[in-house]
């Protein structure tokens, strides 16, 4: 297994717990959480974008990822063709900005874009998987368009890369506020 990102599946509608129980262990984590709606009567409530999810950066020298499968809220590392499935550090980088611009913006698109332009998201190579960037789907359709993308990875992204593996590319997050 390399070093890098991958997807923890969690209990449902445990994420935070999970994250929270990550980031006590040490474990550099992140859980990309939507904003709460302004007309939302549950407001101060986080709410996932990827309903069910929980990403990981597993160093295997210092971590043993199988052992991530037995923390409470933990349903197992999600896994294409039964390996791990390893998510590259450029699609987690892509989704933490798009997570600042609909915090941001609360827009469920980026600024001045519509559904029909196709240059919304020109992040190759996750072009061809624009519904995971799209806030106005569902969080169970975000994790749909997720789960194929995993699946499809080995041919959609090739060979390791050496900015996978560089600390620097690593934004640090604090659990979200709660209350």
């Amino acid at each position: 297994m390399a070093f890098g990102w991958y997807a923890i599946q969690t209990d449902p509608q445990r994420e935070l717990d999970l994250w929270r129980d990550l980031d006590a262990l040490g474990v550099e984590s992140y859980f990309p959480a939507l904003p709460p709606k302004i007309n939302d009567s549950n407001k101060g409530v986080v709410r996932p974008y990827l309903p069910g999810l929980v990403f990981v950066r597993i160093d295997p020298d210092r971590i043993d990822i199988n052992t991530l499968e037995y923390i409470p809220h933990s349903q197992g590392i999600v896994r294409a063709e039964g390996l791990a499935a390893r998510i590259p550090s450029d699609f987690i980088f892509a989704l933490k900005r798009r997570m600042v611009e609909l915090e941001r913006t609360g827009s469920a698109l980026p600024e001045g874009r519509d559904q029909a332009d196709p240059t919304w998201l020109a992040d190759a190579p996750f072009e061809g998987y624009r519904a995971i960037f799209n806030s106005e789907l569902s969080g169970d359709q975000r994790v749909v368009a997720l789960v194929k993308m995993l699946s499809e990875q080995r041919t959609t992204f090739g060979p390791r890369r050496a900015a996978d593996d560089d600390p620097s590319r690593a934004a640090t997050q604090r659990p979200p506020d709660s209350h």
